[in-house]
């Protein structure tokens, strides 16, 4: 492990998505309401910055019961085709989300080649939340 981090609390990670939502600055060519989707994924999933990249609509199945995630092997931190349950707060919002994509584009293009944890840091800056502590660093999730 190169650094320690640490998750953020209910409340904090609230702050976090609140941040996002109200800014009007673009951080790494994401508007504020792209970031805050970009955290509530990795936080309700636990899915990691390449995995997230790699998702399309024809990723979720939102029909089924449970409604689930599909992570190509390709994309997968542990290279197999991860099937993952949805969190019933992505269910409802989804649908917006995806609305007007086209079925093989990604939700966030280009998000792979993107520092995530300079938006992170952003953001937690604005709510007044530290990114980084003397023992460790924030994890979105």
């Amino acid at each position: 492990m190169r650094r320690k981090r640490r998750a953020l609390s209910p409340d904090k990670f609230s702050r976090l998505l609140e941040s996002a939502r109200t800014s009007e600055v673009e951080i790494q060519c994401y508007d504020g309401e792209t970031r805050s989707r970009i955290y509530l994924l990795s936080y309700l999933t636990g899915l990691r910055r390449a995995e997230i990249a790699s998702l399309t609509p024809t990723s979720f199945d939102l029909e089924g019961d449970p409604a689930t995630l599909t992570i190509e092997a390709l994309n997968s931190k542990h290279r197999r085709k991860d099937i993952l349950p949805l969190h019933p707060d992505l269910v409802r919002v989804l649908p917006g989300w995806l609305e007007g994509i086209p079925a093989d584009q990604p939700l966030f293009p280009r998000l792979a080649k993107r520092r995530t944890w300079l938006m992170v840091k952003k953001d937690l800056e604005r709510a007044g939340i530290p990114y980084e502590t003397r023992s460790n660093l924030v994890t979105p999730k």
